[in-house]
């Protein structure tokens, strides 16, 4: 993998599939993970179970206005 020592990666939708895979395998390559959901119990739970420190905001990221088109 890339040496991501040091660095921030951000990850949304990071308590689903992807993301909780992506949050698990990149925590142990040393960078700080911005990782962002709808749930901060989710989160929480995920965090918890990582090596590091990493910040967990509970948050929409989407345009509601086009999230008919999809």
């Amino acid at each position: 993998m890339a040496d991501f020592d040091g660095r921030v990666v951000i990850i949304t939708g990071s308590t689903g599939g992807f993301g909780a895979a992506a949050a698990t395998l990149l925590a142990a390559e040393g960078p700080h993970l911005v990782l962002s959901d709808l749930s901060d119990d989710s989160l929480f739970a995920l965090t918890a179970g990582l090596p590091g420190d990493h910040a967990f905001p509970a948050c929409q990221l989407s345009y509601p206005s086009l999230s008919h088109a999809l």
